[in-house]
């Protein structure tokens, strides 16, 4: 199915990354790169130079975040790139309950890093991750869309 027949169904809100991913499918021996693109309590879009079918069950890993083993099912695929540079963007629906507090955790990640590199990029300021955390955290987090 493609990403446009999927988004009319959608009833989580989606939060936009831009955030390395690792992905581990038992049908491919090797792991593959990729990047977020959004994350919902419901599942992630993602892009990939690799090849999924629809139905492969994968697990993420997001190296920069320290967080391992998000399982998921792909559920639609399209081919994005011009010229030389083909590759596809996946849906991945998240495969159980417990899996949905971790993407809430995974969705204030992702804001906290782009923070991060916001005020690395607009402002000069170079903030660990605990310190973006903490300032991302007392301006936003009680405002964060759920």
């Amino acid at each position: 199915m493609s990403a446009a027949g999927n988004k009319e169904r959608r009833k989580y809100f989606r939060h936009p990354a831009q955030i390395p991913i690792v992905c581990h499918c038992k049908e491919h021996l090797e792991p593959h790169q990729g990047e977020l693109r959004d994350i919902g309590c419901g599942g992630m879009a993602f892009v990939s130079a690799s090849t999924f079918e629809a139905g492969d069950v994968i697990s993420v890993d997001y190296p920069t975040l320290d967080v391992r083993g998000l399982l998921g099912e792909v559920t639609w695929s399209d081919m994005v790139g011009d010229g030389g540079n083909h590759r596809h963007s996946y849906g991945l629906r998240f495969l159980d309950c417990e899996v949905f507090v971790r993407a809430r955790l995974i969705e204030q990640l992702c804001r906290i890093e782009i923070y991060r590199r916001a005020q690395r990029d607009e402002h000069g300021r170079r903030l660990s991750r605990n310190e973006a955390a903490n300032e991302w955290i007392e301006k936003t987090a009680g405002h964060f869309p759920g």
